[in-house]
């Protein structure tokens, strides 16, 4: 319990880097990152309510706050970067979830 209440406070202390230009939005996102898959694993202990909270920080992170990758605004990137970004994401959360899923469906069996 206490390790997920840790890695929210880190999703929400990764807020400050993504508002930094270059590559130190760079940083905020791997730490959001991070932060998302580390409380996809933590599932195990404190329940999903933590993960959730996670995801929607590290989504309003990247999706409205990142200076790289934000929807609006946003600093001139090459494309490509960018969308290798998204996939980079897309492949986290994706992860996350079926992790997530994993560790419900193994509790529900025993």
């Amino acid at each position: 319990m206490i390790i997920s209440w840790f890695i929210v406070i880190i999703a929400v202390l990764a807020l400050l880097p993504n508002l930094m230009p270059g590559a130190v939005s760079l940083f905020g996102l791997l730490l959001s990152l991070i932060a998302l898959l580390l409380s996809a694993l933590s599932t195990k202990e404190g329940g999903t309510a933590f993960f959730k909270t996670t995801m929607v920080i590290t989504a309003i992170a990247i999706l409205l706050v990142n200076d790289t990758l934000r929807l609006w605004g946003a600093i001139e990137t090459p494309i490509m970067i960018k969308v290798f970004l998204y996939i980079m994401i897309l492949v986290a959360y994706v992860l996350s979830v079926l992790i997530v899923k994993k560790y419900r469906q193994n509790q529900k069996t025993n």
